[in-house]
């Protein structure tokens, strides 16, 4: 979500909001899968974290629940290192939130979801992370239950796209066409030392540009779906493996937060950590001068190393294409 009022405001003068309009808020970090390309459950990321398996109680989440309230923060997505439907107060957390005012958008692989709990309790959205070709399979036999759960949450698709996954894109996205309110967003995978074999390489690149991403533009616009298909092009067409901050700049310091399972807040995505929740409150956390310096930081273009597999990107992108198209 971009505010267009709050863009401008910012680059012109350097006005902020009382707080962001999305904070993602990571509830646990079990998870059922194993995604190959997944920072936090691969395969191929042998060492045991300590948080791994962390879970955020219902006493730090009404806490953070109370401070993003108090901030005017709008949109809540609930995600973490793992599945989100797996924390046994999920339903609750959503009920809670929406009764709060917020939009509540959950990022899920979707094969968890209790139909009649979600029909009582339901998001605003549920996005459908779909990392890998196994787990394309294995939710081929879940279609019943999306179908049933769509009826009272649109859903969107991101492709979490890797090595592994180029081949089952097309199928993954006929699948969901005939959802109502679907979107399709394309994502290429963020790889840490363990899993950058996983990269596409130069002939997935290839492949997705002039076969595969063509067929899925007209599967999509013929149907009138939403995608990002053109800035998934964009990150394509460049060298490195995911889209990179320093070619649209950065803005995820107005628009966005995260908060982890221990209570850290999160610049991004990436663990820029900017303070905690059980020290300081957010609105302070958010109006701090840790938070400006970062924010100043990357204004002038100094980038940290994570920046050129930027997980906002999408944002950034959108953010840029206004500013460009304002003249600014």
């Amino acid at each position: 979500m971009i505010s267009r009022e709050a863009l401008f405001a910012y680059v012109e003068s350097g006005t902020l909001p009382s707080g962001p309009l999305t904070v993602h808020v990571d509830i646990i970090n079990r998870c059922n899968l194993r995604c190959p390309s997944c920072w936090n459950h691969s395969p191929l990321v042998p060492r045991k974290k300590p948080d791994r398996d962390a879970v955020l109680d219902m006493k730090g989440f009404e806490r953070i629940r109370s401070e993003l309230k108090a901030a005017g923060v709008g949109k809540v997505m609930l995600s973490g290192g793992g599945e989100p439907f797996l924390h046994p107060g999920i339903y609750a957390m959503i009920s809670g939130l929406k009764d709060a005012g917020m939009h509540v958008t959950v990022l899920s692989n979707g094969m968890l979801i209790d139909p009649l709990r979600i029909e009582r309790n339901p998001p605003d959205r549920i996005i459908l992370n779909y990392c890998a070709s196994r787990q394309a399979e294995d939710r081929a036999l879940h279609r019943d239950l999306l179908e049933r759960i769509n009826r009272t949450v649109p859903l969107s698709l991101v492709l979490v796209t890797d090595s592994t996954a180029v081949d089952q894109v097309i199928p993954l996205v006929e699948a969901a066409l005939d959802f109502p309110d679907i979107q399709v967003t394309f994502k290429p995978a963020s790889l840490s030392a363990e899993t950058v074999r996983l990269a596409l390489s130069g002939e997935d690149r290839e492949k997705l540009l002039n076969t595969i991403l063509p067929r899925v533009r007209e599967l999509c616009e013929n149907r009138g779906i939403p995608h990002n298909i053109g800035m998934f092009e964009d990150q394509l067409a460049g060298t490195g493996p995911a889209g990179d901050a320093s070619e649209t700049g950065c803005y995820a310091g107005i628009f966005y937060s995260r908060i982890y399972v221990n209570g850290d807040v999160f610049f991004c995505c990436a663990h820029i950590k900017t303070g905690n929740l059980y020290e300081s409150s957010f609105a302070e956390i958010w109006k701090s001068e840790k938070y400006r310096a970062i924010r100043n930081s990357l204004k002038e273009g100094r980038f940290f190393p994570c920046c050129s597999q930027c997980g906002k990107y999408n944002l950034n992108y959108r953010a840029a294409e206004m500013l460009k198209g304002s003249g600014r």
